[in-house]
């Protein structure tokens, strides 16, 4: 399923990080784009717009940037 990807984009992601306070941020920007209804392939096709859509909403910008710049890495790594 499309949403069970994406959270293990966003659980991978926080593998990534030592620092609770940044993996928290990848829970609730986890959190947020499902609430969208986005997944990877959205994520990936309107990376500036869900950018600004998790910075407006609070999300630290380096995890933000992670989020739409990363999805074809983590595609590729799971092949």
């Amino acid at each position: 399923m499309r949403d069970d990807v994406a959270e293990e984009y966003f659980a991978w992601h926080g593998s990534q990080v030592r620092r609770q306070v940044l993996k928290d941020e990848y829970e609730r920007a986890c959190e947020l784009v499902l609430s969208k209804g986005h997944d990877l392939n959205l994520i990936n096709d309107d990376e500036e717009n869900v950018y600004h859509f998790l910075i407006d909403r609070g999300i630290m910008e380096s995890p933000a940037r992670r989020v739409v710049r990363d999805v074809e890495i983590f595609l590729h790594r799971q092949q």
